[in-house]
């Protein structure tokens, strides 16, 4: 999986990069969290929580770190809110 922006979609189907272009180390993602994750964690967790409000929470708990403990650790916090 690699991060590219919105930009670089655009420019990859006018053909004006490659996809070689897109898959420079840089741009490899190592930590692979998606809110579809969430989503299951959600669902085996038996929380009622709106998908995108928990995303958000996740997210702005993950500010500045990128390991999976602090993704779980984030989530841990949705489900205590929940309590």
């Amino acid at each position: 999986m690699y991060i590219v922006s919105k930009q670089e979609l655009e420019y990859l189907i006018e053909g004006k990069i490659k996809i070689e272009d897109l898959t420079i180390p840089e741009n490899q993602t190592l930590v692979t969290w998606t809110g579809e994750d969430i989503k299951e964690m959600l669902k085996k967790k038996g929380l009622k929580v709106n998908l995108q409000t928990a995303v958000d929470k996740v997210s702005k708990a993950l500010d500045d770190c990128d390991c999976p403990m602090c993704i779980k650790s984030a989530f841990d916090c949705i489900e205590y809110e929940e309590k």
